[in-house]
């Protein structure tokens, strides 16, 4: 009959394999953590973005409703102030 416990030699050739679980799983861990932190980082520019257009669409709302919205080009220049110019709108001529 076989004895129940292992032999020395079994032992002490299974401390290489736990070295390599440890190293595989601590990549592992490291890798899903560094995901976490890239997909965080990606959330909080798109809540930032989101607020940017948000922001706005408010704003030409309120200038329409107060009756001082045109067309797109004027009212781009009209926020932009004097002399600035946003390149692919058309230069209001007044």
């Amino acid at each position: 009959m076989r004895p129940l416990t292992r032999r020395k030699r079994d032992r002490r050739s299974d401390r290489g394999a736990v070295v390599l679980w440890v190293g595989v799983l601590l990549t592992v861990a490291l890798g899903s953590v560094a995901l976490v932190v890239d997909v965080g980082a990606l959330h909080h520019e798109r809540t930032q973005l989101q607020s940017g257009a948000d922001a706005a669409a408010l704003a030409v709302g309120l200038a329409c409703a107060t009756g001082s919205c045109g067309d797109a080009a004027s009212t781009t220049v009209q926020r932009s102030g004097p002399g600035r110019w946003s390149p692919g709108v058309p230069r209001a001529t007044s």
